[in-house]
């Protein structure tokens, strides 16, 4: 009767509701930045969306990755890569629901709708979000360019990634990473122009990285006269035919299965200069920080839809004698899970606050100054963070979440490469540290007018701190990690003082003590001899080098 009884058992899984309705902390710290009343109808409406026809089609283009062909059934070559029909609807929704073109509108507040918007789809986008990413760097970057120049083909571009129409509507892809660097791309960049007329350039190159390959446009990096400068592509002729463009190979990935990347190598591919000779990565730059932001934007929707996940879960899984709610470890477990993703989630809208105030010419100096700081800051923290929420919510949920058919382990996956993609932690914690000497301000008083702006001007003792330990270069790291972790409380303090509750007074506690800002910096040399495994009869094997003698074969 045991054996009868075990076998009709069915654990019911986690259900998803409205992402918009479900996410009080999106709702109220909206209103805290402003009025957005007038597009909580379209937040609404779209927060059904993505857990129903959206949802269905990112289950789908996980299912069904896209499939590189070289050669036809003749023997032609042909570089064809084919992706599920899930993954085009993607592009029809990402259209249809203005999630480019809203922020190249006029309305007021467009940003915060837009980013808004981007959270509750990344998650459900089947990673659709990583082009519309890139798309939204080239967007950035074509009306940078376009206030400078009349040019009909980059007008044209231009029109073509902000479209809501399905049929206009471009992606853009990004070539930049090369066989020699990833992050290092001034150093590692050895793709060559060569000059055909005016504006007008071949280029030849192996470019190691190319994410959504079967984008419509690019901007990639190559030398001209070994100078790196900065151009635009079009990815097929006008007879659909790639331009001069041969694929090597698809990526095969831990995560991100369902987006197309590629090795591609560009064989004489026609390309039109738009840097100046060797100002190619400062220009490139604009677009990079764009795709930062976005990168933030995906590594919180990952923590919110965990957390939507296992908060369901919470409520039907019954064990020792009670549902799994009602424990008060598991309790505590999910509470951490919501206040670090509470914390994240108002850093993103803060930032998203300070772009569109930077792009409207409204911001104040200090509010410029701090958003290039933050961009480093808020892409490096959210990623690491993103990971260990996720892995945290799927422990949460317990060993159904490993299986593969349960579709939560993707979610793992697919916000591992937050922290690689648009530079590593180390390297976004070195340019956190360019950008505050750029600014030539060694007190930053623009991220203190910042502090004083949210209430917060008491936390100034605490960024003094983290800006003097930058002087050391084992610190930067832990000095960029403080520095998320200090915004984030200032604006966790200023929403508590905006709302006046207990509970959110509770939440910036709680946070303070979760994610201290305060730092700990060990022995320089004690550093070196751990990473180098330095012992007492000096170091261990590494790279060609073993003082055994022993062979080191090749993993």
């Amino acid at each position: 009767m045991i054996m009868a009884n075990d076998l009709k058992f069915s654990q019911s899984g986690p259900h998803l509701g409205n992402q918009f309705t479900e996410d009080s902390a999106l709702q109220e710290y909206l209103s805290s930045f402003a009025d957005c009343s007038e597009f909580y109808r379209d937040l609404e409406n779209f927060g059904s969306r993505v857990v129903s026809d959206i949802l269905e089609h990112h289950n789908l283009c996980e299912r069904f990755p896209p499939v590189f062909e070289e050669f036809d059934a003749w023997g032609s070559k042909i570089d064809k890569i084919t992706t599920h029909s899930s993954w085009n609807f993607m592009h029809k929704v990402s259209a249809e629901e203005q999630l480019i073109h809203l922020g190249y509108t006029c309305k007021k507040n467009r940003r915060l709708h837009q980013f808004s918007k981007l959270y509750l789809f990344s998650s459900s986008s089947g990673l659709y979000i990583c082009p519309l990413a890139m798309t939204e760097g080239a967007a950035f970057l074509l009306r940078s360019l376009l206030q400078k120049s009349e040019d009909p083909e980059l007008q044209e571009a231009f029109s073509r990634v902000t479209s809501s129409d399905p049929n206009q509507f471009w992606t853009s892809g990004q070539w930049m990473t090369e066989k020699r660097g990833g992050s290092d791309v001034s150093g590692g960049s050895q793709t060559i122009a060569e000059h055909l007329s005016e504006d007008t350039y071949k280029l030849y190159g192996y470019k190691w990285f190319t994410s959504a390959t079967t984008a419509n446009m690019a901007f990639t990096l190559a030398r001209v006269d070994g100078k790196l400068s900065l151009f635009f592509v079009k990815v097929k002729d006008e007879q659909g035919r790639l331009n001069n463009i041969r694929i090597v190979r698809l990526k095969e990935k831990l995560g991100t299965k369902q987006l197309p990347t590629a090795e591609m190598v560009l064989e004489g591919t026609v390309a039109k200069l738009v840097s100046p000779v060797g100002k190619g990565v400062s220009l490139i730059a604009n677009l990079v920080n764009m795709t930062r932001l976005y990168n933030s934007i995906g590594a919180v929707s990952a923590m919110r839809r965990i957390t939507a996940l296992a908060r369901d879960y919470s409520h039907r899984r019954f064990a020792f004698n009670k549902y799994v709610k009602d424990h008060p470890l598991h309790q505590a477990s999910l509470s951490e899970l919501e206040v670090i993703t509470r914390g994240c989630l108002i850093f993103v809208l803060y930032t998203a606050h300070l772009l569109e105030k930077s792009e409207d010419s409204q911001a104040k100096d200090w509010e410029v100054k701090t958003l290039r700081v933050l961009t480093s800051v808020i892409k490096l923290y959210t990623a690491k963070m993103a990971i260990k929420v996720v892995s945290e919510g799927i422990e949460c949920i317990g060993g159904v979440a490993y299986m593969e058919n349960s579709g939560i382990p993707g979610i793992l996956r697919d916000a591992q490469v937050y922290s690689i993609w648009e530079g590593t932690t180390n390297v976004l914690s070195l340019d956190v540290q360019r950008a505050l000497i750029k600014n030539s301000d060694p007190s930053a008083s623009y991220l203190k007018s910042a502090l004083e702006s949210l209430g917060c001007d008491f936390l100034s003792s605490n960024l003094e701190k983290i800006l003097e330990s930058f002087k050391n270069p084992y610190a930067g790291r832990k000095c960029a990690w403080a520095l998320g972790s200090l915004f984030i409380e200032a604006l966790l303090r200023w929403h508590s003082h905006k709302t006046g509750t207990q509970q959110d007074s509770e939440i910036a506690n709680y946070w303070a003590k979760l994610n201290p800002s305060d730092l700990v910096c060990e022995n320089p040399s004690l550093y070196y001899n751990l990473a180098l495994d330095v012992g007492k009869k000096g170091p261990r094997g590494f790279g060609d080098y073993d003082s055994l003698k022993t062979p080191r074969p090749k993993f």
